[in-house]
């Protein structure tokens, strides 16, 4: 038997969760401040939506992020849209 050492078996969602951590953190940013969307983070990151939106999962579940549904202008309260923005957390 061969022993492994060394190896680092993380999901590519967990590394895209650790590059956009350092990604957050060296930008000016405060709580509220909105990020790229997924389009543009998948762009950034070389890898597709799904990963960029398991990797944001993971950052929401650590209250890094919170997910806000974007409001177009013009809509009566209550309206429920189907798109979500990216904010920062309050610390």
């Amino acid at each position: 038997m061969s022993s492994f050492s060394g190896i680092k078996n993380t999901l590519l969602a967990e590394q895209v969760e650790e590059q956009l951590y350092e990604y957050i953190t060296k930008l000016p940013l405060k709580a509220g401040d909105k990020l790229p969307n997924e389009f543009k983070l998948a762009e950034m990151f070389g890898v597709g939506r799904s990963t960029v939106r398991e990797a944001v999962k993971l950052l929401v579940s650590r209250n890094v992020l919170e997910t806000r549904r974007k409001v177009p202008a013009g809509h009566p309260p209550g309206f429920r849209p189907h798109r979500r923005g990216l904010t920062l957390c309050p610390t």
